[in-house]
């Protein structure tokens, strides 16, 4: 029963998980709507703005 509950809790964390990346990234989208300064980072057109390391 131990083994079962545990695989319940890892299974309700990976669905919080993924609730929370979710939410984040559409924040996060919102955000970038509302503050034109904000480039995407996976824009092509905005690759060499980055720095590199």
């Amino acid at each position: 029963m131990y083994k079962q509950l545990k695989k319940t809790d890892k299974l309700e964390l990976k669905l919080v998980e993924d609730e929370i990346s979710k939410r984040t990234q559409n924040h996060l989208k919102d955000f970038a709507k509302n503050n034109l300064e904000v480039k995407p980072k996976n824009n092509p057109e905005n690759k060499n703005d980055r720095p590199s390391y």
